[in-house]
């Protein structure tokens, strides 16, 4: 029998994970500074702090590519010197995260015990504490010496000072690890290697909870990992609703920890049941068990039903009948003699469990502590001291002091939980039968409850989102998943499994909750089509769309309108001084919230600028957020469209999205409940929700996407969605394409290729006697815009037809074939050029709204080597020619194409390269984010007649653009 653990049992290095937690700390808030530093332009390159303290070979541009040189153009480009604060910042935080990295490789230096080989291999593999030291000594001097370097100049000394202190770093940094990673494949760390991996294993229900946590707070990445950052900025907003949305995110992470502990102790407590031979032998599972999922299941259907519902009966079938086969099965087995319960499992490594148990119930608390700095490391660093700097200390105070909250979460837990040497096991154990109760009516209830919040959440997901935020809204249905399932680990542990599980076809040991739950998910994400995920109709009646000729007479009132109030407002001012009149072409960049925010603020800046406003706009063309602004446009004035655009920016919409993905669309799809569905209101998925809130926004989204144009923007919309199965094109207008399509999407078309137009699956445009066709009765805006901006996971693909010739489709982001949109736009123009026919004095204008900070060209590019030129070459073919460089200069030559005698002039409307924060690519944006870009705005308006030429290979930009449509007149 093994020693009993020695009390109070097992301490997690506190220093040591404190450490790490500061090097995590460090180098998060070194990456968003680093991207400050990067959006200050030093010609064709780009400053980074990180390039500069990595090993660097210089290349053909040397001195000027050298990154010491790019960091000091920086700081002489930045009059106001903020480039010089952010890389001393860094420089400072890098030396401490020296201090906290050499602190960690000293202390496993130390403690290494595994026997290196005779020399000379023992001068590489032999452990030496003290080089750990030198090697932080080192990176603190080189920080040093590159800021001093960036300050005066990389030609003095500190240039060379640095790059000498950089070799050695990285020389004495790599003498460090390598005892570590031959140690790590030794014989005489294996062993230990793979207890903890047991425990890993072992406590994996809890890993399973905590990675998407880790995940969301973590990943460095920009684009969609900079949601949640963005949507812990909106925490800063005062007198709003952030402050409730932060307690109740904060609560739910706490009570997660908390959970986290409880089955962690209650892991490693069984474990030691088994050790010490006190577990006693369970009892056969009563296998009315396994009816009460299918009983609740069912009463969840039947509710569904009496409120005018359709569940998915064939789902709901299948769901039930697996629990209900489990339980058949072991009653018919169960009188057999013969058949024995596969031997228990060993008991495992108990220390290491009992450790792994606390690291991952404290890992939330510290890792969402070191998320929060992330979120607000750009904040302070932009705006100086203020709440987001108070926040950010006492967040890093927080990741620090969470791994000392052991002895606390053991005071407010009853003993019997939470210590194993005294405590109930998961299974029974010997004598403390009244205790092994207690745990089994605390698992039952925790059940219930779990039970309750996720009905709660899937019936009423808008009140939920609004309470709760997005971040909040996604902790309460994950953290009540979790709790079911670690509920159902509790109950299950208590008895033998099921006698079906005994069987050559499985011999498990336990049942497999955690497969289970993930089953379920997986099933509920990949299972449903039509009935799950249908394109919604508004049932309006048809599609009244316009042909080009049409569009063109209208483009032709607008402008004369605009004429006849004033002849000389509605123009456009070449370089060379002719006035003209202006044929303006938009096409929006997908992007999420940033995008459709982007689109209407540009916009509203262009009909600001301009005297005839937004009617010179011929025709616009979007894909994903920018078609969300496009069609806020068309329903709302310029500046209305603004303000809805940043409501439908809420926490609403993502935060029901959230609650859809988790809940609600697997429940219906999984096991066929339609939650919220009557007879009025049919089911709504993620996406309907999505649209849902947009409409409670702005409510002219929830009008007819056909009807006449209500807003600031009269001209057409080409909305650009894609069909997943076929990779059609499908572009949702309210232009009639007809005949430039060829209606089977082969590629075979007369003039517009791959594509298809959603009026090929209204209930108008082709014949209603098929049996097997579906059609939609009409489109509200909302849904157009979603048609559109459909970006899994967080929206699903929305399934539409067979009608007529058109066959089904799964309708996803329009994104997913060109990002851009220019590609629409261009094969879309000559169209419309040709329909005009008007004098001399029209000019094209392609006006490109990219709502990313222009990239830069990182200097000349490198030689590829040999070896890596099958694939570097084909990825770069492969892409040249549909980049969205390529894409403008098409744009430039549609005045060519067409025979026009006036050149194509072509804008790219993008925000300013300045260090700021980044708008994230997803559906909710704070308010810090809007303003970023509305100081783009706003400086793109005071250089308003300032313009000057462009850089060559360089399009003109915002500024230009309100110039040559006479702001400066204005």
């Amino acid at each position: 029998m093994a020693t009993p653990l020695a009390e109070p049992g097992p301490q997690l290095p506190l220093r040591e994970l404190m450490a790490t937690t500061a090097v995590v700390v460090c180098f998060v808030v070194m990456g968003e500074l680093d991207r400050l530093i990067g959006g200050i332009a030093v010609g064709q390159f780009q400053p980074s702090m990180a390039g500069a303290n990595a090993l660097r070979c210089w290349g053909p541009d040397w001195p000027a590519d050298d990154p010491l040189a790019v960091l000091h153009g920086a700081v002489i480009a930045d009059v106001d010197l903020l480039a010089w604060r952010l890389i001393l910042t860094y420089a400072l935080i890098d030396c401490v995260a020296a201090v906290a990295y050499a602190f960690l490789l000293h202390q496993l230096l130390t403690r290494s015990r595994v026997s290196v080989p005779d020399p000379p291999f023992a001068v590489l593999l032999a452990p030496i504490p003290w080089v750990a030291v030198a090697a932080g000594v080192l990176d603190g001097l080189e920080n040093l010496a590159i800021a001093v370097s960036a300050r005066i100049g990389p030609e003095h000394w500190p240039g060379a000072v640095a790059v000498a202190l950089t070799l050695l770093k990285w020389l004495f940094v790599a003498r460090a690890a390598l005892p570590l990673a031959y140690a790590l494949g030794s014989r005489d760390v294996r062993p230990a290697v793979g207890r903890w991996l047991h425990a890993l294993w072992a406590q994996g229900f809890s890993l399973l909870a905590v990675l998407p946590v880790a995940v969301l707070s973590l990943v460095p990445a920009p684009g969609v990992f900079d949601q949640l950052p963005d949507v812990q900025r909106t925490w800063l907003e005062f007198w709003s609703v952030g402050q409730l949305h932060a307690v109740v995110a904060m609560v739910v992470l706490a009570t997660l920890a908390w959970g986290l502990f409880v089955l962690g102790r209650l892991v490693t407590s069984d474990a030691m049941a088994r050790l010490d031979g006190s577990a006693a032998p369970r009892e056969r599972v009563p296998l009315w068990l396994w009816l009460i999922g299918p009983a609740v299941v069912g009463a969840a259907v039947a509710a569904s039903l009496v409120a005018g519902g359709h569940p998915r009966w064939v789902a709901f079938v299948v769901f039930a009948a697996i629990p209900l086969a489990v339980a058949a099965s072991s009653w018919w087995l169960r009188p057999r003699r013969s058949l024995q319960q596969p031997p228990p499992r060993a008991a495992g490594p108990v220390e290491e469990m009992w450790l792994v148990g606390d690291l991952l119930a404290l890992l939330p608390l510290s890792v969402g502590a070191v998320g929060l700095i992330r979120s607000y490391t750009s904040v302070v660093a932009l705006q100086g001291f203020g709440f987001a700097a108070v926040a950010s200390v006492c967040a890093a105070g927080g990741a620090l002091a969470a791994w000392r909250l052991i002895p606390h979460l053991v005071a407010v837990s009853p003993t019997t939980l939470v210590d194993p040497q005294a405590g109930p096991a998961l299974g029974p154990r010997a004598g403390e039968e009244s205790a092994g109760l207690r745990l089994l009516k605390f698992a039952w209830g925790a059940l219930a409850v779990s039970v309750v919040v996720l009905a709660v959440v899937a019936v009423w997901p808008g009140q939920a989102a609004e309470v709760a935020g997005v971040l909040g809204a996604f902790m309460v249905a994950w953290g009540a998943i979790v709790v079911l399932g670690g509920s159902l680990v509790v109950i299950n542990a208590r008895y033998k499994p099921p006698e079906i599980f005994w069987t050559r076809a499985f011999r498990l040991r336990e049942v497999p909750v955690a497969g289970l739950l993930v089953a379920v998910l997986f099933a509920g994400a990949t299972l449903g089509g039509a009935e799950v995920h249908p394109l919604r109709g508004s049932g309006a009646t048809g599609a009244a769309t316009v042909g080009w000729s049409e569009a063109a007479v209208e483009w032709r009132d607008r402008i004369g309108r605009a004429q006849a109030a004033d002849e000389e407002v509605c123009r456009f001012t070449d370089g060379a001084g002719a006035v003209l009149r202006p044929l303006i072409m938009v096409a929006a960049e997908g992007g999420g919230i940033r995008a459709a925010y982007w689109t209407a603020a540009t916009m509203a800046a262009i009909s600001r600028a301009s005297g005839c406003g937004l009617d010179a706009v011929a025709v616009a063309s979007g894909v994903s957020g920018g078609s969300v602004g496009l069609s806020v446009l068309r329903v709302s004035d310029a500046d209305a469209a603004v303000d809805g655009v940043a409501r439908m920016g809420g926490a609403s919409a993502l935060g029901q999205a959230s609650i859809g993905l988790l809940v609600r669309d697997p429940l219906y799809a999984a096991a066929g409940v339609p939650v919220g569905a009557t007879a009025e209101a049919p089911w709504r998925d993620r996406a309907a929700l999505m649209e849902d809130a947009w409409v409670a926004s702005v409510p002219a989204l929830g009008g007819d996407f056909y009807a006449p144009p209500t807003g600031a923007l009269s001209a057409p919309l080409v909305l650009n969605s894609a069909d997943a199965v076929s990779g059609c094109r499908v572009l949702v207008t309210q232009l009639d394409v007809s005949s430039e399509v060829e209606s089977t999407c082969t590629g075979s078309g007369p003039t517009l290729p791959a594509s298809r137009p959603i009026a090929d699956y209204l209930s108008s445009s082709t014949d209603e006697d098929r049996p097997r066709d579906v059609y939609l009765d009409g489109l509200s805006v909302a849904t157009a815009a979603m048609a559109s901006a459909r970006f899994p996971y967080v929206t699903p693909s929305g399934v539409v037809g067979p009608c007529g010739d058109a066959p089904r489709a799964q309708l996803i982001d329009g994104g997913y074939i060109a990002g851009s949109d220019l590609g629409t736009l261009i094969d879309l123009a000559p169209h419309l050029l040709d329909t005009v026919s008007l004098p001399d004095d029209v000019v094209p204008i392609v006006v490109y709204l990219h709502n990313e900070v222009d990239e830069l060209l990182t200097g000349q590019p490198a030689e590829i080597s040999e070896l890596a030129v099958p694939p570097v070459g084909w990825l770069n073919a492969n892409t040249s020619l549909s980049t969205t460089s390529a894409w403008l200069q098409r744009a430039a030559a549609l005045s060519e194409t067409v025979g026009w005698p006036n050149p194509t002039h072509v804008f790219v409307v993008a925000p300013d390269k300045e260090p700021a924060i980044a708008p994230p690519l997803g559906w909710q944006l704070s308010s810090v984010s809007r303003q970023s870009m509305d100081d783009s705005i706003t400086d793109a308006e005071a250089q308003c007649g300032l313009d000057e030429e462009p850089r060559e290979g360089v399009y003109r930009g915002l500024a230009a653009l309100l110039t040559a449509l006479g702001c400066a007149a204005r």
